[in-house]
């Protein structure tokens, strides 16, 4: 049975970091749309929207140092300075691929195996270090700087997708009141996988930094803008059989996400626990259906 594929591209938050598989909010999604759809979690824990946005294909990578495989050598050590790897943008923005797995996507949406000069190689997931693996180790290899880097992600989502979500700016974020740069970036960013998307059928999560900046995304992105905080501020606790406790209170008069729906409810944990994630993800289904997506 041929179904119409969805792909929620994002960081750890779309991975849905110490949830079960069932609870992650793709997955949760996929069992709102049903047997017609594929949901393909494609989260990078720890990525920017830079990274993630390359993965998607929006940006053409290269490396940016020469890598070099002794004889008898199969993995080598690609790690930069900050969590940055020797793979880079055209203008030489260094890139922080995720050293941790998604353990809820499939394998083809990892950004593991990777093509450098037609070659195959992969990025293990040590959970440490930035490392390039190759298959062959019977000779010395040079990979030259400046060689173009292809994501498998990328190249399998050229065979196209129905639908594709971004969910992208949490790592590299500001605290507080974000500065028009920031919010500036993060919308090109979408922009940018919007357009190697290729079609209209696509939603965008404003991710819920501290400060009140929605508008801008509404204005960019019309109805295809989803205003996660906002909608669960208003209604998120009768959607999900929740009553607010005190923290949840005063944490929603300071307009910020209640600790009822964070990791371990945690009032400073930026990611998601089951509630949060079901609330996105019924959001998204809504929305999605209001637009006649599906």
């Amino acid at each position: 049975m041929n179904t119409k594929k969805i792909i929620c591209w994002g960081d750890s938050i779309t991975v849905g970091m110490s949830m079960k598989s069932n609870q992650t909010y793709p997955s949760v999604l996929g069992r709102l749309l049903g047997d017609e759809y594929t949901v393909i979690n494609a989260g990078g824990g720890g990525e920017t929207a830079q990274t993630i946005a390359s993965r998607q294909g929006a940006y053409k990578v290269y490396t940016s140092r020469d890598i070099v495989f002794e004889a008898r050598e199969s993995v080598v050590d690609i790690s930069a300075d900050n969590y940055k790897t020797a793979f880079c943008l055209e203008d030489g923005t260094l890139l922080n691929v995720s050293t941790h797995p998604n353990p809820f996507a499939p394998y083809e949406f990892e950004s593991d195996l990777v093509y450098i000069d037609n070659e195959e190689y992969f990025l293990p997931k040590n959970g440490k270090f930035s490392a390039l693996k190759r298959n062959r180790t019977d000779c010395k290899t040079v990979i030259k700087k400046g060689s173009e880097v292809a994501f498998l992600s990328a190249l399998e989502q050229q065979k196209g997708s129905f639908c594709e979500i971004f969910y992208i700016g949490t790592n590299g974020r500001v605290y507080g009141v974000p500065k028009q740069e920031n919010i500036d970036f993060l919308i090109n960013e979408n922009e940018k996988m919007i357009q190697r998307h290729g079609n209209d059928c696509w939603l965008v999560v404003i991710p819920y930094w501290d400060g009140y900046y929605s508008r801008a995304f509404v204005d960019a992105f019309g109805e295809r803008a989803v205003d996660f905080r906002k909608e669960l501020l208003k209604s998120g606790f009768s959607e999900e059989g929740l009553f607010p406790t005190k923290d949840d209170i005063i944490k929603m008069g300071e307009g910020l996400i209640p600790p009822s729906f964070r990791l371990n409810n945690n009032p400073n944990e930026i990611h998601l626990n089951k509630y949060g994630y079901s609330f996105l993800a019924k959001m998204l289904y809504e929305r999605g259906k209001t637009l006649g997506f599906w």
